[in-house]
């Protein structure tokens, strides 16, 4: 077992983890702005959903 070995396995093992957890914020930030995304159209939906029903309700 050599010296180069011996530094560069437990570094290979922390750049691994720096890269998984970098996925997984990447991953997350994505998935994050999809559901706020989501959100506001659904919120959009429901407003104009009862505009809708306000809107039959009063009369013209």
């Amino acid at each position: 077992m050599n010296l180069s070995s011996l530094i560069w396995k437990p570094r290979l093992g922390y750049a691994k983890k720096m890269l998984k957890s970098f996925f997984f914020v990447r991953e997350f930030s994505k998935f994050s702005s999809i559901y706020k995304s989501y959100h506001a159209e659904s919120r959009k939906v429901k407003i104009l959903i009862i505009a809708g029903n306000y809107s039959k309700i009063k009369p013209n």
